[in-house]
């Protein structure tokens, strides 16, 4: 079965998978992955301390965030709006840093995407470029 080899077999049952092989059921269909240690390190978790969930969930994000996250299309049907269309879509943005005193509004991130609200035109995934900071590596001190 999916997943029964992601616990250990002592009594605190504890979630340990095996990222160099294991399935899971993405949507209806059941999918085998094996992760080498360049794959580990291209998702970013090497050299991170972290739980083994954690690994297991960013790694495969990474690999298979289509299969794992929600697309646009389904995310507006599981909210009872599939009539409405896309305006944009972002995978990251630059988040305020409210201690300095930011506000979304001074941020050109934010700024495009009311220009793109307000235009009703879509924008591009990257609008943010290298200034987003939403990606998790930015929040280990955090967890």
């Amino acid at each position: 079965m999916p997943g029964s080899d992601f616990w250990s077999n002592d009594t605190e049952e504890r979630f340990i998978p095996d990222l160099k092989g294991f399935s899971v059921k993405l949507g209806d269909s059941i999918r085998e992955f094996s992760f080498s240690s360049s794959d580990l390190e291209e998702a970013g978790v090497v050299g991170i301390e972290m739980e083994p969930e954690l690994t297991f969930i960013r790694t495969l994000g990474h690999h298979a965030a289509d299969e794992v996250m929600l697309g646009p299309k389904q995310v507006l049907e599981s909210l009872c709006r599939p009539h409405l269309n896309l305006i944009f879509r972002l995978d990251g943005w630059r988040q305020p840093d409210s201690i300095e005193g930011e506000k979304p509004s001074d941020l050109p991130c934010f700024q495009a995407i009311a220009d793109s609200i307000n235009a009703s035109e879509p924008i591009g995934l990257d609008i943010c470029g290298d200034t987003a900071n939403t990606h998790w590596s930015h929040w280990t001190d955090f967890e």
